[in-house]
C-alpha cells in the first residue's frame, strides 16, 4: 500500500493501524469469538464507529492487508517490464507472499483462521475476489474481453496456488510445481484462442503475434512442420501431395504412421505432436513487485497477527 503522505493520512493510516493491532493482541489471547468488537474499540481508546470506519467486519481485522495483497498481484501484471513474460512474474510475487506467510512468526494466526469457520469463508470469498480483480488485470493487459475464459482461469489458479503452498511441507517447491503447470496451460492457449479467432496477442500463438510460429499459412490446409508452426500450403491440398491424396500413399490409405504423428497425413493431423498434449497474511513481504507494508507480519491477502 503506498505510504500516506499528508498529515491527515497519515494520522488516519496510524489510527488504522493501532486498532488492527489491538485486535489481533486481543483475538490471539483470547480467542477470535471471545472477542467483540466494542472490545476492540475500547482497547484500542477509539469509538465503535471509528472501528467500523477502516474496517468492515470483524473478520476484515483479520485479514486487514487484504487489499494490499490484491494490489501487489495487480502491480505483478501492470507493473512489469515491457518484454517481460507474463507467468514468471506471477510466479515471483506469489513466491515473495508464500514466503512471507509462511514464516514462523504467523503460525498462531493460521491456526485461528483455520479453527474460525467464519474466518475460512471470508478467506475463500477473498480469494475470489481477488481473482475476478487479477483476472480483469490480466485481460486488459493483454488486450482482450475482460470476461476471457483464460485469463480468469489463470487468475483463479495463481490465487489458489498461494493457498495450496501455504498449507504444503515445502512451500516454495510448491509454488514452483504448481507454475509449471500454470505456465503449460497458459502456453496451449495459443490453440483456443485461434479457434476463437483472436489474433495479435504477445505470446498467444496467433497469426502475426510474436513467438506464433506461424508462417502464412492458407485457410485450406497445414503442412508438415515440428513444433506449432505451419508453412506456406495452398489450401487444396497438402505439401507435395496430389489435391486427392497423400504424397506416397494410395488415396484411400496413409503411409508412414507412428505413434505420435503421421506422414502426409490429412490436414487435421500435426508431425511429432503427442496427442493429448496437457493443455491470503500481513506485513510486506520482501522480493515482490508490490510495495511492502512495515509492521508486525500478518498472513496474506491477508490476515494479520
Amino acid at each position: 500500500m503506498t505510504a500516506p503522505t499528508g498529515r491527515r493520512e497519515r494520522k488516519k493510516a496510524a489510527t488504522r493501524q493501532r486498532i488492527a493491532d489491538t485486535a489481533m493482541r486481543l483475538f490471539l489471547a483470547r480467542g477470535y469469538d471471545a472477542v467483540g468488537i466494542r472490545d476492540v474499540a475500547a482497547e484500542a481508546d477509539v469509538a465503535v464507529a471509528t472501528v467500523f470506519t477502516h474496517f468492515a467486519s470483524k473478520e476484515a481485522l483479520v485479514f486487514e492487508l487484504d487489499e494490499d495483497f490484491e494490489q501487489r498481484l495487480i502491480l505483478a501484471v501492470t507493473g512489469r517490464a515491457p518484454h517481460e513474460p507474463l507467468i514468471p512474474a506471477l510466479r515471483h510475487e506469489i513466491h515473495a507472499l508464500v514466503r512471507h506467510c509462511t514464516a514462523d512468526s504467523t503460525a498462531p494466526t493460521w491456526r485461528m483462521i483455520d479453527d474460525s469457520p467464519a474466518l475460512r469463508d471470508y478467506e475463500e470469498s477473498m480469494r475470489l475476489r481477488h481473482a475476478e480483480s487479477l483476472a480483469t488485470a490480466i485481460a486488459a493487459d493483454l488486450g482482450l474481453p475482460p470476461a476471457s475464459t483464460a485469463c480468469r482461469a489463470i487468475a483463479r489458479f495463481t490465487i489458489d496456488a498461494f493457498a495450496v503452498a501455504r498449507e504444503a511441507p515445502d512451500p516454495q517447491a510448491a509454488v514452483d510445481e504448481v507454475f509449471t503447470m500454470i505456465a503449460a496451460a497458459w502456453e496451449a492457449y495459443p490453440a483456443a484462442a485461434r479457434a476463437n479467432g483472436q489474433a495479435g496477442v504477445p505470446g498467444s500463438g496467433q497469426a502475426g503475434a510474436p513467438g506464433s510460429g506461424q508462417a502464412g499459412a492458407q485457410a485450406g490446409s497445414q503442412a508438415d512442420v515440428p513444433g506449432r508452426g505451419r508453412a506456406d500450403v495452398p489450401a487444396s491440398s497438402q505439401a507435395g501431395a496430389p489435391a486427392d491424396g497423400q504424397a506416397g500413399a494410395p488415396a484411400d490409405g496413409r503411409a508412414d504412421v507412428s505413434g505420435s504423428g503421421q506422414a502426409g497425413a490429412p490436414a487435421g493431423s500435426q508431425a511429432g505432436v503427442p496427442a493429448g498434449v496437457p493443455v491470503g497474511a500481513r506485513g510486506g513481504a520482501s522480493g515482490g513487485q508490490g510495495a511492502a507494508t512495515a509492521g508486525p507480519p500478518k498472513v496474506t491477502g491477508t490476515p494479520g497477527e
